[in-house]
């Protein structure tokens, strides 16, 4: 059960929602979220605004999904998805900031450190930088296997972490330079997502 109390705290995967009938019906359905191009969230956050209760199951054993079919394709989807969702998941003043934050967090503590630790094995960076590099990169080695584990991930794809944060970074700058503008599937829209407490 999600817990939270704060609508803006509860998350919704679209790939499989079930609701009771009732409770779809009492929020308007889809129809609720259709300014939002961030449905599945929107839909477990009015879900939490009612006082309804939230659950989410893991099924990876019974079902999969293929969310994109090519790497333009989830350029586009996850440009279109990042910022919004972020967004939705903080108070509105902090909202314009937090896709911006959350790019700068990705880049300066996933990427740089080991990017500064090659720059001191083969460069004129000093010890002091050396022994921060390689403990920081150590620690989220170790972090990225440890999450590997957790979602049977082959443990050798840890080490391309730096690379994924990377692109990370980009798509979330990439999807916080559009703003409300999306478009998806040669589709235009304007976000009209707004979370209240």
């Amino acid at each position: 059960i999600n817990q939270s109390i704060k609508p803006r705290s509860v998350i919704g995967n679209g790939q499989f929602m079930m609701f009771p009938r009732e409770s779809y019906e009492a929020f308007g359905g889809h129809g609720a979220v259709r300014g939002s191009v961030v449905e599945d969230l929107r839909l477990a956050q009015v879900t939490r605004e009612l006082g309804r209760k939230l659950y989410l199951a893991h099924a990876e054993e019974v079902m999969e999904t293929r969310m994109y079919r090519s790497l333009g394709e989830i350029i586009e989807g996850w440009s279109k998805n990042l910022s919004t969702g972020a967004k939705l998941t903080v108070a509105p003043w902090l909202a314009p900031f937090v896709p911006w934050a959350i790019a700068v967090y990705q880049l300066v503590i996933w990427v740089v450190p080991p990017f500064t630790l090659l720059g001191w094995a083969f460069g004129p960076f000093g010890r002091q930088i050396g022994i921060w590099s390689m403990s920081t990169t150590g620690l989220s080695l170790l972090f990225w296997l440890a999450m590997c584990a957790r979602l049977r991930v082959l443990p050798r794809f840890a080490l391309l972490y730096p690379i994924g944060a990377l692109a990370t970074g980009l798509l979330f700058i990439r999807s916080a330079v559009r703003g409300d503008k999306v478009v998806w599937k040669g589709r235009a829209y304007r976000s009209g997502d707004f979370v209240t407490d």
